[in-house]
């Protein structure tokens, strides 16, 4: 074994950190699975627990036993230490608009609409799950028949570069532009597939 000193030390350091700081740059190219993040269970509601809520609710309600509706969002950004998603807020309170607005939401209940989000975008988010059997599967390609649920209704965003196009526009009644052949040009056609070449 070679004992190292003085610089040489300072250079194998070095050398070390540039090796492990590329090894570690590698996470900055994105998450590990573009399918998972993607689907509709994604978001921040069902990342956290039960007893991080409860802490969170407790800091926003105070001696109180419980928050009012416009108290949400921030019992939110406690809990996620950031701004929550619209998407999240409307959840939320489209669960809990049976209560007035001055109305106290207790903790149990605040807890229950999360449990009962993530139920809902976990059966949602099942969609993406076409095929349980590669039979299926094979037997869908081979036929050609269309998959139950398009790739939007599967998905968050697009998951790939084809799926960009058309993702988020609306369906609009556009005008076709069929083929249309002449008379002379099926007559050739049908030369062609009977083999009589011209």
């Amino acid at each position: 074994q070679r004992r190292v000193h003085g610089g040489e030390t300072v250079h194998l350091c070095l050398q070390i950190a540039v090796i492990m700081s590329s090894f570690f740059g590698l996470t900055a190219l994105g998450p590990d699975s573009v399918f998972s993040q993607g689907l509709f269970k994604a978001i921040s509601l069902t990342a956290f627990d039960d007893r991080e809520y409860e802490r969170g609710f407790q800091q926003v309600a105070g001696p109180n036993a419980g928050i009012a509706k416009a108290q949400i969002a921030q019992l939110l950004n406690i809990v996620y230490s950031y701004p929550p998603l619209e998407e999240e807020l409307q959840f939320l309170l489209e669960l809990l608009e049976h209560k007035a607005d001055d109305e106290i939401i207790t903790c149990a209940e605040f807890i229950d609409c999360i449990h009962a989000v993530g139920d809902a975008l976990e059966d949602r988010s099942r969609a993406a799950k076409e095929f349980t059997s590669w039979n299926d599967f094979r037997n869908t390609l081979y036929k050609h028949r269309r998959l139950i649920h398009a790739p939007s209704e599967r998905f968050k965003f697009p998951i790939t570069a084809g799926q960009e196009y058309g993702w988020y526009s609306q369906k609009q009644p556009g005008v076709r532009f069929p083929r249309k052949s002449c008379e002379e040009t099926r007559y050739a056609d049908c030369m062609v597939k009977s083999g009589a070449y011209l």
